[in-house]
């Protein structure tokens, strides 16, 4: 077990503010506010995606009750308002509160959390114009649907089959059925804390799923853990592995918000909220199991990581960047691919060196292309 501290992170900002793109470094470009020159839609933003064409972003206004919808210029990342889905709004309904988005491999469809409406709502994507028709809303309790009261997080396969949705109040995390051309889902059963030996996702927070499609990762923000489970790429059913617990062998899932996979399936990274670092675990591909390997942690005003809430994980899978909301920062470390150890390499900071937009960070979406990081500033709804 290695416990890293990322100092001298101010002084670091400083000093690659003009290192060149290869260091790793991040370089603001700027930033769009909710209410400013047309944009709408961004108001307690709490969850950002890029498609998998690059072409546009969506993010989740928790306090709008919306999505707002943004074209991206590949060449330097730049972002076009273009149009919000509101809830209540031409025929959407369920959507108070949306806090996770995901989109279909094929970029064809766009999948919403409500916590406040225990639901999961499908939108069509238009992949030229970027624009959203609705579809459908899920509802716990409605159907036989099970496992989303209070929805927390939502994952697609990579093979676009089935769609994961985790329901905090439940305690669980949900399986679907995706239909590719419609986007409609159908229900097929939940996984839920302490049924069936599965422990580890008491509260969830997060979902997702392995590159090679073989495993779902959950976290459990109640108990401080991750968990685990094998996933039949058939059925879509979920078969519970393991959990790793916060402790001293494993810290760093103390109240655990994000998880990302590395593209190449070797390491997963959780970011901790109040172990203020990043854990990080080296995955056995074979079976989807976890080794912990270190945490990557905050030291004090200069470090960037206090109050981690969010990660992600350049497509290369040179760098992780992990969003500190009590900082108000977005750090940038570098991953080494062998043993998944992390390496701080700097921070950027709201109000520093011009960055503006990131009080209380809250989430983050690399671009497929890996040359831009979008970043979403939760009380500058931003």
């Amino acid at each position: 077990m290695r416990i890293r501290w990322t100092a001298l992170a101010g002084l670091l900002v400083g000093l690659l503010a003009a290192a060149p793109a290869a260091a790793g470094g991040l370089f603001y470009r700027g930033h769009l506010h909710d209410g400013v020159a047309g944009v709408d839609g961004l108001a307690g933003g709490l969850a950002v995606a890029v498609s998998p064409d690059g072409a546009h972003v969506y993010v989740a206004g928790a306090d709008d009750d919306a999505v707002a919808v943004f074209a991206r210029d590949a060449g330097n990342g730049g972002l076009e308002f273009l149009t919000v889905v509101r809830n209540d709004v031409s025929g959407v309904t369920g959507m108070r509160v949306p806090d996770a988005v995901a989109i279909s491999p094929d970029g064809t469809h766009v999948y919403v959390t409500s916590r406040e409406d225990d639901a999961l709502v499908v939108f069509t994507r238009d992949a030229g114009t970027g624009s959203l028709a609705y579809v459908e809303t899920v509802r716990d309790g409605i159907g036989g649907v099970d496992g989303i009261d209070h929805a927390s997080g939502v994952a697609v396969s990579p093979d676009g089959a089935h769609v994961y949705a985790t329901g905090e109040h439940d305690d669980a995390v949900a399986t679907f059925a995706r239909n590719g051309a419609t986007g409609t889902l159908t229900y097929l059963g939940v996984a839920r804390d302490g049924i069936a030996g599965v422990t580890g996702i008491h509260r969830p927070s997060a979902v997702t799923v392995s590159p090679d499609g073989a495993s779902v990762y959950v976290a459990g923000g109640a108990i401080d853990s991750l968990g685990a489970f094998a996933r039949d790429a058939t059925t879509g059913a979920l078969t519970f592995l393991e959990a790793e617990a916060h402790s001293d062998d494993a810290p760093g899932v103390d109240r655990p918000n994000s998880i990302v996979v590395t593209a190449d399936g070797r390491s997963v990274y959780v970011a901790g909220h109040d172990d203020d670092g990043v854990a990080a675990f080296a995955r056995d591909p074979a079976d989807g199991r976890l080794d912990f390997v270190e945490i990557e942690r905050d030291h004090g005003f200069l470090g960037g990581l206090e109050g981690a809430f969010a990660v992600a994980a350049s497509p290369d899978g040179a760098y992780v960047f992990a969003a500190g909301e009590n900082d108000h920062t977005v750090s940038t470390l570098r991953r080494d691919a062998t043993t998944s150890a992390l390496t701080f390499v700097e921070a950027q900071r709201d109000g520093r060196l011009g960055v503006d937009g990131l009080r209380r960070a809250s989430a983050l979406a690399v671009s497929p292309d890996g040359a831009h990081l979008y970043a979403i500033g939760h009380d500058d709804d931003a």
